[in-house]
């Protein structure tokens, strides 16, 4: 079985080769991937999981027993075994775009390509807004149910990104955060919790606002058949992260005894 490990060393792209070893011992075999991995240690001894991007894994037929006319019954393609797998789910930790690659036969036409920490059918059932994304930044496509772009590290459902910077804003979502109004609701709703107070026109401009989408960035709000708004999953998503800095901004007072 042999193995190429994609790392980034110093802003370049190099390859890494592994090739698996099989003993008799009670100790075991040392797989391909694994193999790749420490070499790729020894090559770059600074190296971090963050560097290694990916994997290819292919089973061949040993030099010694080539025949092309001869079925070598290989088990491409070959997914990592449970040891190997492990060790790619910990790069996958620091680097979620981390992927895999297989193929279907010695001919490497048809490629097999996932991903450590989703699925086919998770990415099947998930809400469109948490699909495969291109950053709008820096033209980075990343991976579904991704968040953080791996080409310029910007949040997907930041409030710069989603422009989204007014306070205003997120005193909207938080308000829909209970479930759909109609934006007279809306406004009283703001106005009995002490936010923004404006009119009825100026509410239906900032829910107008919310409801527009950005080149591939979805909308925050949208309305329903009843005309009431309620949050879409990018709003959902982009209050979470709200709150999550918001919370990671309060200063922490020790406690004294």
């Amino acid at each position: 079985v042999l193995s190429l490990l994609h790392v980034e060393h110093e802003g370049k792209d190099q390859f890494v080769r592994g090739i698996n070893s099989e003993v008799s011992l009670p100790t075991g075999s040392v797989c391909a991937e694994r193999t790749a991995i420490g070499n790729a240690r020894a090559s770059f001894p600074n190296i971090i999981r963050k560097q290694m991007k990916g994997i290819a894994v292919l089973e061949v037929p040993l030099l010694n027993n080539w025949d092309a006319d001869v079925n070598h019954d290989l088990l491409n393609p070959l997914p990592p075994c449970g040891a190997c797998n492990e060790w790619l789910l910990k790069i996958g930790e620091e680097n979620p775009g981390f992927y895999v690659v297989t193929f279907q036969d010695l001919s490497l036409d048809v490629v097999h390509e996932r991903f450590q920490f989703w699925s086919k059918e998770e990415s099947a059932t998930a809400k469109k807004e948490m699909g495969a994304w291109t950053c709008r930044s820096c033209k980075h496509w990343n991976v579904p149910l991704s968040v953080i772009c791996q080409g310029c590290k910007v949040h997907r459902f930041s409030a710069s990104y989603l422009h989204l910077q007014k306070a205003v804003f997120f005193d909207v979502l938080q308000a829909l955060e209970g479930g759909p109004l109609a934006a007279p609701e809306l406004q009283n709703k703001m106005e009995i919790h002490k936010k923004h107070t404006m009119n009825i026109k100026q509410m239906r401009t900032v829910l107008r606002k919310l409801g527009q989408r950005h080149a591939d960035v979805h909308p925050v709000v949208a309305k329903n058949q009843d005309g009431r708004y309620h949050l879409t999953e990018t709003g959902r998503q982009a209050l979470i992260q709200r709150k999550k800095l918001v919370k990671a901004q309060r200063p922490r007072h020790r406690r004294v005894e």
